[in-house]
């Protein structure tokens, strides 16, 4: 360090590098903040909630049975778009109306194991992957919530 107060300490100081690259301060960042998308993953490691979801993919209808059930509250939280595209409000009487509810259903699982697949890709913690499916289902399930309400 040097002897006077306020001035920089020398390019060599090992006191402020946290070493190999990382930054001390949440603002450092690398240079190649993209190295990390780009980075060589074990396919095994990453790719395993979009195969998931396509094996869910296969037992929708009958796990659609087994939710509805059960109890609406379980369908609202685990099928919300299902329900959503079947609700009356959205007016979807069209032609394709009537197979959107069949669509999503067979959809839903497979485009949720892919964002899981690109978050954990992305960040690489379960917690941040997982978090946004929990926010949609819930939200998902407040406004089907809402939506009953406003009936009664």
């Amino acid at each position: 360090m040097s002897d006077l107060r306020g001035s920089l300490p020398p390019a060599e100081d090992g006191a402020r590098s946290a070493g190999q690259g990382r930054a001390l301060h949440p603002f450092d960042h690398d240079e190649n903040a993209g190295e990390k998308w780009r980075a060589r993953h074990r396919y095994s490691t990453v790719i395993w909630p979009f195969i998931g979801g396509l094996i869910l993919c296969i037992c929708a209808s009958q796990l659609w049975a087994i939710v509805t059930d059960l109890n609406q509250w379980v369908s609202w939280l685990v099928f919300p778009l299902v329900v959503l595209a079947q609700r009356p409000e959205f007016g979807l009487n069209w032609e394709l109306g009537g197979y959107l509810p069949q669509i999503l259903l067979f959809l839903q699982f497979p485009a949720e194991g892919l964002w899981v697949t690109l978050n954990l890709r992305l960040r690489g913690r379960l917690t941040f992957a997982f978090a946004p499916l929990i926010f949609l289902h819930l939200a998902g399930a407040f406004v089907i919530f809402l939506l009953v309400q406003a009936h009664r």
